[in-house]
């Protein structure tokens, strides 16, 4: 290489690096916007009926009065870890109702967020879901009522075509992460 180019090329690297250190300082030492201040007051999230401390492990399992216990299933609603919860798969599906996509997408959000609110969360909590829905043509139709209900800053996500789901009468589930706003006083 041509020693004018090497020193050319070296001199630039060097001015990049001092950019980025340069950059890294001034966004570590801005003062905090008001969002950024609100977000970073963690308050003790609730605790009481629907929360309770696993028999083992560093983790709170969630279980909102009104979905029941599922543990006859051997699975939990939610999961909490630290700031992070796990939601379970959740269809939406009732007895002896008729399949229908838009009554069983809006009481599948309606469950993820009673198990939100009960570890002190929301809907927009979510930072990304799993969409298992069983006639990949109802696709649009879910997108659409998903972004009714969500309204904006949504999750990250897949949409998942399957052949079944269980229950049979299924014609989607969801499963999601969310980071909480509130700390997890049971587990520390």
């Amino acid at each position: 290489m041509n020693r004018k180019v090497w020193i050319y090329a070296t001199v630039q690297g060097v001015a990049v690096f001092a950019a980025l250190i340069l950059v890294s300082a001034v966004t570590r030492n801005r003062p905090a916007s008001a969002a950024e201040l609100q977000r970073s007051t963690i308050q003790a999230c609730p605790s009481g009926p629907g929360v309770q401390l696993a028999a083992t492990g560093n983790k709170t399992i969630i279980t909102p009065p009104s979905l029941g216990d599922s543990s006859g299933n051997a699975y939990s609603h939610g999961v909490r870890v630290g700031n992070m919860l796990f939601l379970a798969g959740h269809t939406g599906t009732a007895a002896n109702e008729p399949a229908n996509l838009n009554t069983q997408a809006r009481r599948t959000f309606a469950e993820l967020e009673a198990v939100l609110k009960s570890a002190g969360g929301s809907l927009n909590d979510i930072v990304t879901m799993t969409v298992f829905i069983t006639d990949v043509r109802l696709g649009p139709e879910f997108l659409r009522i998903r972004k009714e209900i969500l309204g904006r800053d949504f999750p990250a996500s897949a949409l998942i075509g399957v052949s079944r789901l269980m229950p049979v009468d299924g014609l989607l589930e969801i499963q999601a992460i969310a980071v909480l706003p509130c700390r997890d006083t049971a587990t520390g």
